[in-house]
């Protein structure tokens, strides 16, 4: 099988857009289950940090 550089990533693509969803999706289930903690935007090797708030 031949898979040139272009092909490398393509399933592997998520959106900024989709990875808003994602942590909007987890929050709300910490909301429902009455935890004081959520996630939030990191930076570098930390792109989701989980804070108390």
């Amino acid at each position: 099988m031949n898979i040139s550089k272009s092909d490398d990533n393509v399933a592997l693509k998520i959106t900024s857009q989709e990875l808003l969803n994602k942590e909007d999706a987890m929050n709300s289930a910490l909301e429902t289950s009455g935890s004081n903690y959520r996630f939030t935007e990191g930076a570098g090797d930390e792109p989701l940090i989980l804070t108390k708030k």
